[in-house]
């Protein structure tokens, strides 16, 4: 608040829309409704409406986060165990 920028507070099970999901998450509507169709986010249904709880999004945006730091950790074990990770390779010069 100090520096200027708004704040949010949200009942841990406060519904939300599709669209407000995935403006919280930095996704596309697309892209979410594609990860709910995948079971990989638990939704429900509000008349003919998705709906996900602010608690699942918030789960949903941590394993993500776990899984990208990991792949990360992994490809650098890989590239340090095949002797890549220190080296500089020049880009292509035609």
């Amino acid at each position: 608040m100090q520096e200027g920028k708004s704040i949010a507070v949200l009942p841990i099970m406060e519904q939300l829309s599709t669209q407000a999901a995935a403006d919280y998450l930095g996704v596309s509507r697309q892209f979410l409704v594609r990860e709910l169709e995948a079971k990989k986010l638990p939704f429900h249904y509000a008349g003919t409406h998705r709906r996900v709880y602010f608690k699942d999004v918030l789960d949903y945006q941590k394993s993500r986060t776990k899984a990208r730091r990991d792949s990360i950790d992994r490809m650098a074990q890989n590239a340090e165990e095949s002797g890549d990770y220190d080296t500089f390779i020049p880009p292509n010069e035609e």
